[in-house]
């Protein structure tokens, strides 16, 4: 799925027209993106959190040559999916009727 596709997707779920969920979506994704440059972490339940990691410096191998370089430390984006995200991917059936992330309505019943 590209970001077109699911532009649309979102949109026909959400019944929002299509510019307003492209605009919302680039913003996410632009809030996300600058929060994890800054260092911090975005979490979203039931789906998994962005962070940044420092990877240290190590050394490499050169494969035409075979001899060794420095490669220097560097910064990179990490997604880590939340348990519920695995178990979803690993057993499709498990997906809840409602979208995943929204929460189960309460029973008024048992309050």
């Amino acid at each position: 799925m590209n970001k077109q596709q699911a532009i649309r997707a979102v949109s026909t779920r959400a019944e929002v027209d299509e510019p307003t969920t492209r605009r919302v979506l680039e913003v996410f994704f632009d809030v996300v993106v600058r929060e994890v440059a800054a260092g911090g972490t975005v979490s979203v339940a039931a789906f998994g959190s962005f962070e940044r990691v420092e990877k240290a410096a190590r050394v490499g191998r050169n494969p035409r040559k075979g001899e060794g370089l420095v490669i220097p430390p560097t910064r990179a984006p990490k997604f880590r999916p939340f348990p519920a995200f695995r178990e979803f991917v690993a057993d499709p059936q498990l997906l809840p009727d409602r979208p995943v992330g929204q929460r189960k309505p309460r029973d008024r019943a048992a309050a």
